[in-house]
């Protein structure tokens, strides 16, 4: 049971790690946005990037919760829980774009 757990862990870990270094890419270029000589559009997008990635590394720190909290057989839904990022994602997506075409409707495709 603890080699479930511990997989579940590590491959969450794993997971967690590869966002967080997503996450601080984006934090970085928008950090320096002044000294990279950024549009407003393209800090914009760092920030959006940012906060895309810290999607995934929140469900990742869910899956790693999951994993050690709840008593078998549930602790097994820590590897599903990865199918949440889809429906958390699109809201995302759907928050970004309302916000591009506020502060940017020159730039941003109009919808049929």
């Amino acid at each position: 049971m603890i080699d479930n757990r511990l997989l579940l862990s590590v491959y969450s870990a794993g997971f967690v790690g590869i966002m967080l270094v997503y996450v601080l890419l984006y934090w970085n270029v928008y950090r320096k946005r002044e000294v990279l000589k950024l549009s407003a559009e393209d800090a914009f997008d760092a920030r959006a990037g940012a906060r895309t990635h810290a999607i995934s590394l929140s469900v990742g720190l869910v899956s790693i919760v999951m994993a050690w909290v709840l008593p078998p057989p549930w602790f097994v839904l820590a590897g599903p829980i990865y199918a949440i990022q889809g429906p958390l994602h699109w809201r995302n997506a759907v928050l970004i774009l309302r916000a591009r075409a506020r502060a940017f409707p020159s730039s941003t495709p109009e919808h049929p």
